[in-house]
């Protein structure tokens, strides 16, 4: 194509892509304190930035003993298809999740899928240690690690017509922006 398309698809990772959510498979398997938090947060009682700077807390595993875990996350077989169909024909694709990009970037390289936009939060491991930090927040979205509107809006502000996927509640704002949005789980009844 020798124009680029007016279209961008972005999408959720946990739940969506990923057959279910990777930070709860990380919580459930390395963190001391388990699913506390994350629980806390499903109520609305915690933002995700606290959920997850006091889960990863607890995490004491390795950067490679988490990698090794990751390498057995299944994901839809149906987004390879996508990929590919997207790159054939000239369609932006990028990843717009409230997870960690490196733990996503970890998944999808297992499944051979590399170079996809990302726009999660950020995590880094010094010292043996989880170091996050959460450059897509913003105000207009306390409660969420990555203002979904907000990476939405960069994509409109360019002229692109937004197509969304997400699975729950961390898209409910991303869903409201969007042009389009295919919905599932929790997802459905949110936009309902």
């Amino acid at each position: 194509m020798n124009t680029p398309s007016p279209l961008v698809i972005l999408s959720d990772f946990d739940g969506t892509i990923s057959k279910f959510d990777v930070s709860d498979f990380i919580y459930q398997n390395f963190a001391g304190c388990g699913m506390l938090y994350a629980e806390q947060w499903s109520r609305g009682l915690i933002s995700t930035r606290e959920e997850v700077l006091r889960t990863y807390d607890t995490v004491t595993a390795s950067k490679e003993e988490i990698a090794a875990a990751l390498a057995t996350v299944p994901i839809d077989p149906s987004f390879h298809t996508l990929v590919e169909r997207t790159q054939r024909l000239g369609i932006e694709l990028a990843i717009v999740s409230d997870g960690m990009d490196w733990v996503i970037e970890t998944v999808l390289a297992a499944h051979g899928i590399h170079g996809l936009a990302l726009y999660a939060n950020h995590i880094t491991f010094q010292g043996g240690k989880p170091c996050i930090t959460f450059p897509w927040w913003h105000e207009f979205c306390p409660m969420d690690g990555v203002c979904k509107p907000k990476v939405l809006n960069r994509f409109r502000d360019a002229g692109k017509r937004i197509v969304y996927i997400g699975d729950g509640r961390s898209d409910r704002l991303a869903a409201a922006e969007a042009d389009v949005v295919f919905a599932k789980n929790d997802l459905v009844t949110i936009c309902q």
